[in-house]
Order: structure tokens, then sequence, then C-alpha cells
């Protein structure tokens, strides 16, 4: 058996050639067998070797694969700007610096970030009450902003303002939570952003309509379903 450790592998993975062909190895121990004919599987390797795509179509095919499961060290550096102040929005820029992005920041009335990795996505947070909202993919802040409130005062849901007339207030960018949680805060926004930037950026899925709530006080996360506000008839 043979192992390759070449620099387009991601950490901890590795590929070995065995005489009945070839196993991918995972960072956490997993062996999956690679089901390519010996041509395409010696283009696969040269290609990881050299930090090049692969020349062929059916092992291009598998280096896509190997980059979509997260197999691949990312092509390009990520680019982060983290729009606010404060030390939310300091720990944000900092947790993305330690993700290994390109971290530029800019002032705003409210914590935004916008990443390219390889594709452009946002995260923006809105807070209130003692937790701070992320809105999903899918669904603009102002919108989870108006659910929210309404949400709040127990109104029923088709008594939602439309987002046009709903814009945020709270300042999430210059809030004082405890380290603790402007930590787990930073961590969560800083991994959603770079990994909207790596997904396929589609809404089809469930996971494009869920908004992630953090308790400052308590540090609890949950994840649960938002849609847009729908616009008012005419």
């Amino acid at each position: 058996m043979t192992v390759l450790t070449a620099p387009r592998l991601a950490p901890g993975v590795r590929l070995h050639r065995t005489a009945d062909g070839d196993l991918l190895r995972t960072a956490d121990g997993t062996l999956h067998a690679v089901h390519l004919p010996p041509a395409e599987a010696d283009e696969l390797r040269r290609a990881l070797v050299a930090d090049r795509r692969p020349r062929t179509p059916t092992a291009a095919a598998a280096y896509e694969a190997l980059g979509a499961a997260g197999h691949l060290r990312p092509t390009t550096t990520p680019t982060a700007r983290v729009h606010g102040t404060g030390p939310l929005a300091d720990a944000t820029a900092a947790a993305l610096r330690r993700m290994g992005a390109a971290v530029e920041q800019a002032a705003g009335d409210r914590l935004r970030i916008e990443v390219t990795a390889p594709r452009t996505a946002s995260v923006e947070a809105w807070s209130a009450e003692g937790h701070v909202v992320v809105a999903p993919r899918a669904v603009p802040l102002a919108d989870v902003v108006a659910r929210w409130r309404a949400a709040g005062h127990h109104r029923r849901l088709d008594e939602v303002a439309p987002a046009a007339e709903v814009a945020p207030t709270v300042v999430a960018a210059s809030t004082t939570p405890s380290p603790r949680a402007v930590e787990l805060v930073a961590h969560t926004l800083a991994s959603e952003a770079l990994d909207r930037a790596d997904g396929p950026g589609e809404n089809a899925s469930r996971d494009a309509y869920l908004a992630t709530t953090i308790d400052l006080r308590t540090l609890a996360v949950a994840r649960r379903p938002v849609l847009p506000v729908p616009t008012p008839p005419r």
C-alpha cells in the first residue's frame, strides 16, 4: 500500500493505493473506496500532487466531489468584510481570521459579514431581549425582525407588517454581552458566513430558511424556520 499526502488534500485526508484500487481516508479516519478506472485514478492523483484541476472529465468529477465533501483545501483564501463596531464585531473578525480568512473591518449600524470563498455570501444579525438572531440565507433580516416582533407581541402571522415597512432598530454590532456569549456568537457568525460562501448558494433547501437564535444569558442556540413576509395585496 502506498499513501498519498498531497498539498491539495485537506488536513488529515489521505489517499491510499492498494492492489484493489484507491481508498480515501477522511480526517475522522473513515475509509471510502474510490471507484475510478486506473487511468482516471492516476490523473486524479497527479492533479492532487500538482495542486491543479484534473484534465479528464471523470477525474475532474471525482475532484469536484472531494471538494464538495470538504476533503480538499480551499483553492483561494476567503476574503471577509465585517461591518459593525464593538466587541462582537471585533470578535467576529478574529474568529474569521482563525478560520483562515483575510478580514477587513468597516463601520456599520448593524452587524453584517460579507465573504467571498469562492462565491459571495453575507450574514446579518440583530439583537433584542437578550438574544442575537442570525437571518437565514433565503430571508431578509428585516423580515426576520418583523416576525420576531410579531411573535413577541402574540400577534397573528398574517398581521405582520410587510418587509418594505420594517427596519431593524437594535444595533447588534455594539451590544456587550458576556465574554463567553461574545465568543459563541462570533464563532457562529463566522462559521455561517464561510459555510454559505462554500455552499451551493441555493435557497431550495430547508436550511436556507432556518434562523439561528442565540440566548446571550444561557448560551442556548436554536434553529427555527422562518419565511419571508408576504407582500400585501394591492
